[in-house]
C-alpha cells in the first residue's frame, strides 16, 4: 500500500494493517482495565471529595491543540454551579495552568497523579473535556466518554474510538487540519481580526457547555 494511503487512516487502521496486513471492517477500541487498589489511591486523594466528577485537562505539548485556560476555567466554573465536582488534570509542569482553571471551585491536581493514578482518576469520572492529548486517548481506554477539542490536529487520524466521544472543531477553516504544532498564521483570520490560533479560538464556552450537559446526561446512572 502506498505511503500517501497509509497516512489517510486512522492511527489505529494503520497499525493493524502493518502488524495484520488488513484492516477489520470495525476497529477494536483500546481497552484498559483500572484495578481497585488504584482506585482506592484515588478515593484516598480526594478524601471526602465524592461524585459525580467531570474531569478537565487543559494542557497539551502543541501550542496549536491548546484551548485558553480563561474559558477552561470558566467552564469549570458552570459546571460546578451545577452541582457537578470538577478535577482538573495536568502534569508537574503545569500546575500553574491547573491552578488557573479549577479556581476556587475545582479540585487541583496539577502534578499529583502519575500515570497510574491519572487513569484511576479518569476512570471514575463520568466525563472528560480534554484538547487534543494523550490523557483523552487514556480516558478512552479506561472507558470514559470524552468531549474534546480540536484545532491543528485531524481527528479522522487520530481521534478516541466510539460513540461516546465527542469532536468539537472548526472544519469549516480551509486551514483545518494543518498538523502543525505551532500555528504558523499571522494577519487577519477568516474570520477573527487575529489569524493566529483562530481555529481554537473560534470554540466557544457556550458550545463546549453544551456538549458537555448532553453527554454527562447520557454518562449518569
Amino acid at each position: 500500500m502506498p505511503a500517501a494511503h497509509l497516512r489517510q487512516l486512522h492511527r489505529a487502521a494503520a497499525y493493524l494493517l502493518l502488524v495484520t496486513g488488513e484492516v477489520p471492517a470495525v476497529l477494536p477500541r483500546p481497552q484498559l482495565a483500572v484495578p481497585y487498589q488504584l482506585r482506592e489511591r484515588w478515593r484516598v486523594l480526594v478524601g471526602a471529595e465524592h461524585g459525580p466528577w467531570v474531569g478537565v485537562f487543559p494542557g497539551s505539548n502543541a501550542p496549536s491543540r491548546r484551548w485558553e485556560p480563561a474559558r477552561f476555567a470558566e467552564l469549570a466554573q458552570r459546571l460546578a454551579r451545577r452541582g457537578l465536582r470538577v478535577a482538573v488534570f495536568g502534569g508537574p509542569a503545569e500546575r500553574e495552568l491547573t491552578r488557573t482553571v479549577a479556581g476556587s471551585t475545582g479540585l487541583d491536581l496539577g502534578g499529583r497523579t502519575d500515570l497510574p493514578l491519572l487513569a484511576a482518576g479518569l476512570a471514575e469520572c463520568t466525563l472528560l473535556v480534554t484538547n487534543d492529548s494523550g490523557p483523552m486517548h487514556l480516558a478512552a481506554a479506561v472507558g470514559t466518554p470524552t468531549v474534546s477539542l480540536w484545532g491543528a490536529g485531524d481527528p479522522a487520524i487520530t481521534a478516541p474510538l466510539g460513540r461516546s466521544h465527542e469532536v468539537v472543531r472548526r472544519a469549516d477553516l480551509p486551514c483545518v487540519p494543518c498538523i502543525k504544532n505551532e500555528c504558523p498564521r499571522r494577519g487577519r483570520g477568516y474570520v477573527l481580526g487575529d489569524a493566529h490560533r483562530e481555529c481554537m479560538r473560534l470554540i466557544g464556552v457556550d458550545e463546549i457547555d453544551a456538549a458537555v450537559s448532553v453527554r454527562a446526561s447520557a454518562a449518569s446512572p
